[in-house]
C-alpha cells in the first residue's frame, strides 16, 4: 500500500472492517506494481458497497487524465456520511443506469468488484489493438436490481469521506 499526505487531516476513509483511517494515511492502489495492484483489488473488494447509496457521479479532468467520481452516502454504519470514490485515470466508462429503478430502491448499491481481466476489458483490447490496458483494472459497481451497473476501466482508486 502507498500512503499519501493530505490537506484535510481530519477526513477519513471507510474500510470494510469498520475502521476509519485518516487521510494522512490514505490508501491509493495503483497497478504499476503487481503488489500494489493486488492491494487495490483486496481493498476495493473489502469496502462495504452494500452499505452505501449512490447519490451522484461525474467526470473530472485532472492534469492530462480524466477521473470518474462517484458520490455515495452511508446507509447503516456510517448513516448520513458522504463519501467520494475516485477512479483515477479512467480510460473507459460504461453506464447502464435506470434512474427510476435506482430512486425506487433508495439509490442502493448491490455490491462491487474489481478484476484485472474481464470480458469487457478483453473486448476493449481487441477493438483498440494499439492501446495498452495492462496497467488498468476493471471496476464494476452494481445497483440494486433493476438499477443498473457502472463499469470503469481505471488505473487507481481512492475512497474518502467528504
Amino acid at each position: 500500500m502507498e500512503y499519501l499526505d493530505s490537506d484535510h487531516p481530519h477526513d477519513t476513509i471507510l474500510r470494510a472492517d469498520n475502521r476509519a483511517v485518516t487521510l494522512t494515511q490514505e490508501w491509493r492502489g495503483k497497478m504499476g506494481d503487481s503488489t500494489l495492484g493486488n492491494d487495490a483489488i483486496e481493498t476495493f473488494s473489502r469496502t462495504r458497497w452494500t452499505d452505501m447509496a449512490l447519490i451522484a457521479f461525474r467526470t473530472e479532468r485532472r492534469d492530462e487524465v480524466d477521473d470518474f467520481v462517484v458520490e455515495m452516502v452511508g446507509l447503516y454504519s456510517e448513516k448520513g456520511t458522504t463519501f467520494e470514490a475516485r477512479f483515477e485515470d479512467a480510460t473507459y466508462l460504461r453506464l447502464n443506469v435506470d434512474f427510476a429503478s435506482k430512486r425506487s430502491c433508495s439509490d442502493g448499491m448491490d455490491g462491487a468488484r474489481v478484476v484485472p481481466d474481464s470480458e469487457w476489458k478483453k473486448s476493449l483490447i481487441a477493438s483498440n489493438p494499439y492501446d495498452d490496458f495492462s496497467s488498468y483494472l476493471h471496476y464494476e459497481i452494481g445497483l440494486v436490481p433493476k438499477g443498473g451497473k457502472i463499469d470503469v476501466l481505471a488505473r487507481a482508486f481512492t475512497l474518502r469521506r467528504l
